[in-house]
């Protein structure tokens, strides 16, 4: 993909267009292009012919900041639609009740509300991309708790929902049909898709009176403490801790939608998964973020079960074996590259071993004593009253299986880019990454789509 330019229309543009069918876009003050040519009068709205014009010329400032979009979603709005929001999501009213949010929400909507540009973005993403606009609501709100359990500043908290909000918005400017795609990315599809990161950042930069850290919380969103994510692949000495925030409120939304059988999600029904993304996040996010869920009466929640037990405990057995031996084979090539941290692809793959031993040994959800307690409950059929055990124990071993196949992919682009590698080290990475993915991985961008 080519570089972001803010002042070449781009797919925004057409996303505009459309808006402008149910909420008049009308453009606020003459638009020229990078040679004093008039494009569009002032008053114009900006319809599919205008917009056809625009994308054949540079402008003079960035679309958006020269037009306005009528009927937006200020305040009132967004704050209607996360309590609507509430609904799919049982368990998120009592947290808000109990953390009693509701008079701190309705300000930093208000607050939200004096962004123009903002605004004009964030509506755009729910006319044009609802489902992203849903998922930024639920950031929104738990980011701004997590915030406010960090007891971060008012001017941090503020960044958080705002941050949380518009994470996703950069991916207006991108190709739809690449955002809307559901296989795998090819590189340059990959790399767009990465791109909407830089992008939000870049256009929240138009907006004077909105503090940095909102930027750099977009910016950093995907960015992991073990050096994984991107833009930057930055490790977490280096990350800011408002980006890390609404980093965790991304990842337990994606959560969530994996585990969702039907239109209700509660928040009690993932808890075990969020023991193996803890190590993946900085430790007072990841405590914040329990800090928060422990709000809910978990006790009173009922893991929806899918499918037959009786065949889930006996796969659990052969996953859980099969699961041990994978992380033994992998730690063992630790100290391979402990010798070479130097280069960063394999100080990821170091930092995310240590993680990930450190988690399974602590956890102890490999254990011994918890496989023979799964082969007693299989042999005496006792399944039924520990229904819940099992369910918990699945979505663990699931995470931890797709982590390790996160593991897998940081080898394997080491394995793509490096030139220089001697054959002994290239037969145990390629051997590492055949445990690690159950298979040779089918891309080096084999990735799921973006949370």
């Amino acid at each position: 993909m080519k570089q972001y330019d803010p002042t070449t229309p781009d797919h925004y543009t057409n996303h505009l267009a459309e808006v402008n069918e149910t909420n008049a876009v009308i453009a606020t003050e003459d638009i020229y292009n990078k040679d004093g040519m008039l494009l569009v009068k002032k008053g114009l709205a900006i319809k599919p012919e205008v917009a056809r014009r625009l994308l054949n010329h540079k402008l003079v400032k960035p679309l958006e900041v020269s037009v306005n979009v009528d009927d937006a979603l200020y305040g009132k709005e967004i704050h209607r639609d996360i309590h609507q929001m509430f609904d799919r999501f049982e368990g998120l009213l009592e947290i808000h009740s109990s953390m009693r949010l509701e008079a701190s929400l309705i300000e930093v909507c208000e607050k939200y509300g004096g962004y123009d540009l903002l605004v004009q973005k964030v509506t755009v993403l729910c006319k044009r991309l609802p489902k992203e606009y849903q998922k930024g609501l639920f950031c929104a709100w738990l980011s701004f708790a997590m915030a406010t359990r960090l007891n971060l500043s008012l001017e941090e908290r503020e960044a958080a929902f705002m941050a949380g909000l518009a994470h996703d918005a950069g991916m207006l400017h991108i190709d739809p049909q690449i955002v809307a795609k559901t296989g795998e990315y090819t590189p340059e599809e990959w790399r767009a898709m990465q791109s909407h990161t830089l992008i939000g950042d870049l256009f929240l930069s138009y907006i004077k009176e909105i503090p940095d850290v909102t930027r750099r919380a977009v910016k950093e969103h995907h960015e992991r403490a073990d050096g994984s994510g991107y833009p930057a692949g930055l490790f977490e000495d280096s990350l800011c801790i408002v980006g890390q925030v609404v980093a965790m409120a991304d990842e337990t939304y994606a959560i969530c939608e994996k585990r969702r059988f039907n239109d209700k999600i509660h928040l009690g029904e993932v808890m075990p998964v969020f023991q193996i993304d803890s190590s993946f996040f900085p430790n007072q996010v990841h405590m914040a973020l329990m800090s928060v869920l422990r709000q809910v009466n978990h006790a009173a929640t009922q893991l929806a079960i899918s499918g037959d037990l009786s065949s889930m405990s006996t796969q659990l057995m052969e996953k859980r074996q099969m699961l041990e031996n994978v992380v033994e084979s992998i730690y063992a090539l630790r100290e391979t590259l402990a010798e070479r941290e130097h280069i960063k692809r394999m100080r990821v793959a170091k930092v995310k071993i240590d993680r990930l031993w450190t988690l399974v040994t602590r956890s102890g959800m490999l254990s011994a004593p918890l496989g023979r307690w799964l082969q007693h409950v299989v042999e005496n059929q006792i399944i039924q009253t520990v229904s819940r055990e099992i369910v918990e124990m699945d979505l663990m071993y699931q995470e931890l299986q797709w982590q390790l196949k996160q593991l897998g992919r940081v080898l394997y682009l080491y394995l793509e880019e490096e030139k220089k590698i001697t054959p002994e080290l290239k037969k145990a990475l390629t051997n590492s990454i055949k445990i690690l993915d159950m298979g040779a991985p089918k891309s080096m961008e084999k990735q799921e789509k973006v949370a």
